[in-house]
């Protein structure tokens, strides 16, 4: 069966030709005059017509764009895009360790380690830096012919900052991290003197066999703090939460 296409016209009481191209049906190729409008030609569409359809546009632009709109702003997200930061401190080369203070007290976290000082993290190099990079390793050297005593566990550092910061953005450039079982790698933010009140921002952490092959960031408040005024993108998945 074969579709005729051509062009009809008809004549209204007004005397104007309106004219119109489609597909026609066999009848309507024997009887041009029987020809009507399509429904969707608006041009024949009536008054009324004309506005409920109006209605329905305006209806449907409100809820593609207006809705959105107000979603959005109930769940506002920084626009980083806006946010401008400058060089302020940079930590590296042969002096990395002058910004620090080196923690030689009992491990709060009960972990099976002495913390050395830096008078003898130097002695048994668990601390040296050159122009390109600075390292924090455990003492490998202990055994259990030493005469030096790991009752308490292997020597480690544990260092942190002279300085403090309130906000800012903070990148660690690291190359190695130990990875195995009785290791600890970690890279956090606190504030020592209201710890653990003041919460604790966990940047990177692998503790032991069980976490090694990941980093188990994490973020300690106390009780009831929320940030509901300002959100946050996730990304990652949260393991657990109190």
């Amino acid at each position: 069966m074969k579709s005729s296409y051509r062009s009809a016209a008809s004549f209204q009481n007004s005397g104007k030709l309106n004219a119109s191209f489609g597909l026609l049906r066999k009848d309507e190729l024997k009887n041009p005059s029987s020809i009507e409008p399509r429904w969707w030609d608006v041009r024949a569409w009536s008054k009324k017509k004309l506005a409920i359809a109006g209605a329905g546009l305006i209806v449907l632009i409100t809820v593609v764009v207006v809705v959105p709109v107000r979603v959005l702003k109930n769940r506002p997200y920084p626009n980083y895009s806006k946010l401008k930061y400058s060089l302020k401190d940079t930590y590296s080369g042969t002096d990395f360790f002058d910004n620090f203070d080196y923690f030689d007290a009992p491990d709060p976290s009960g972990g099976f380690v002495q913390y050395a000082d830096s008078e003898v993290a130097a002695q048994y190099n668990l601390t040296y830096a050159s122009s390109s990079r600075s390292v924090v390793r455990v003492d490998a050297s202990a055994t259990a012919h030493s005469n030096r005593s790991t009752s308490d566990g292997r020597l480690s550092v544990r260092i942190s900052s002279k300085k403090q910061y309130e906000d800012g953005l903070i990148i660690f450039d690291v190359v190695h991290t130990p990875i195995g079982c009785g290791t600890w790698p970690a890279l956090w933010m606190s504030d020592v003197v209201n710890w653990p009140t003041n919460g604790e921002i966990d940047i990177l952490e692998a503790v032991n066999v069980i976490s090694s092959a990941r980093n188990q960031m994490a973020l300690h408040t106390t009780s009831g703090c929320t940030m509901k005024s300002v959100k946050r993108k996730q990304t990652g998945k949260t393991i657990h939460s109190t």
